[in-house]
């Protein structure tokens, strides 16, 4: 019923259909009332639809147009970035409590003890690092000196990582403006696009996965001694924090 021909303004004043009740179609040329159905007030939504006419029905690109995409895209972006803004917020609303932090007094007593009876200097400087803290300060500071080696070593990672990462785009980006963008070249429609649309795209796709990254480690790192410390409380308030 897609197929369907609808009449034009002068067919159906000649037909003299009710358009309110029936709908006026062409059949081998001649004009003729049909009461309304459903399929045919289907038939007559695509016609005067130009992409469910072109494709003889509701296609895939007819239902979510390439204009709406956009601003799905620019919509939910928009959404991500305000909802990454209200978590990191509430993660930072997180309090490390000392006192509230759960420590083993006989078994940071018993690795004190081992250390300060080890007669290597080597041995009791490493015995010392990993002293088991006695209270919740301790526990506290320990944890801090922990993330803060994690953090430090997850910088150095990310500079080889993007140190590789930026070679790569930049070797890849030539290819594309050498194979795809052709920029000295005419298009199919005979234009002139000096701009290198495809290279660009590639390389903000590139720089922006690239921030979001960092900043993924960097927050990560952060909220590891909160996440440590709410989950000796509870497994669910640790779950919160890191979720």
């Amino acid at each position: 019923m897609t197929d369907t021909i609808f009449c034009t303004p002068e067919q159906l004043t000649t037909a003299a259909c009710d358009a309110a009740s029936h709908a006026c179609t062409v059949a081998n040329g001649v004009a003729s009332c049909h009461p309304w159905t459903n399929v045919l007030r289907a038939a007559a939504k695509c016609a005067a639809d130009e992409c469910c006419t072109e494709h003889h029905g509701w296609a895939s690109k007819c239902l979510i147009r390439s204009s709406y995409s956009h601003w799905i895209i620019i919509g939910l972006s928009i959404f991500a970035i305000v909802w990454g803004v209200f978590q990191a917020m509430q993660v930072k609303k997180v309090v490390i409590d000392a006192a509230a932090l759960k420590h083993d007094e006989k078994t940071a007593e018993e690795s004190r003890k081992e250390m300060e009876e080890e007669t290597d200097p080597k041995k009791k400087e490493a015995k010392r690092l990993m002293l088991v803290p006695q209270n919740g300060k301790e526990v506290l500071e320990h944890m801090t000196t922990v993330q803060g080696h994690i953090k430090s070593g997850a910088k150095t990672f990310l500079k080889e990582e993007y140190t590789k990462l930026a070679i790569f785009c930049a070797v890849f980006s030539i290819i594309l403006a050498c194979a795809v963008d052709q920029p000295w070249n005419a298009n199919e429609a005979g234009d002139n696009i000096a701009f290198p649309m495809t290279t660009m795209a590639f390389l903000v796709g590139a720089g922006t996965s690239m921030i979001c990254g960092y900043i993924g480690m960097m927050v990560a790192t952060d909220a590891n001694a909160k996440v440590t410390s709410q989950t000796a409380q509870s497994i669910g308030a640790g779950f919160n924090v890191a979720f």
